[in-house]
């Protein structure tokens, strides 16, 4: 991935990425609740399209709430048609819901060759271990750059 820095508009700094686009990173924040991820289908968050070709920088976790069951969760990319738990790690080990509010988690990235690269099209989301129980809550954050 080559990169130039680049000022932006708004005086901040960026990276232009190879299609020349405005190069600011993009922060995006995947919320984490027990009540609403209890089990099936929603032990699973999809997170947004992308319009561009991204590269993931970093990734953490932060709980509010502590989870009231041992579970943990896992970030993963995946193509447009492909599950979100079928796609592909981000990161290696787990964010665990039940670490003490407030405490951030920054999850080691994938050293996968192409795994931190994320496609147009293409979207991130979680897979979480188990069932949460009744209490939980918190945000996943990822912070992406311009390919």
């Amino acid at each position: 991935m080559g990169g130039i820095l680049r000022q932006n508009a708004d005086l901040s700094m960026g990276i232009q990425g190879t299609d020349a686009g405005d190069g600011e990173f993009v922060v995006i924040t995947l919320p984490y609740s027990a009540i609403t991820h209890t089990s099936g289908a929603f032990l699973t968050q999809s997170g947004p399209v992308f319009s561009r070709r991204m590269v993931v920088k970093s990734i953490t976790f932060i709980p509010e709430t502590a989870s009231s069951n041992a579970v943990t969760a896992a970030l993963w990319k995946a193509a447009s048609g492909v599950a979100i738990a079928s796609g592909v790690a981000l990161h290696t080990g787990t964010a665990a819901l039940t670490t003490a509010a407030g405490t951030t988690q920054t999850l080691a990235l994938s050293a996968v060759s192409g795994a931190l690269d994320i496609a147009a099209g293409s979207r991130i989301g979680f897979v979480i271990s188990a069932t949460p129980g009744a209490a939980g809550v918190g945000a996943f954050t990822i912070t992406l750059a311009p390919a």
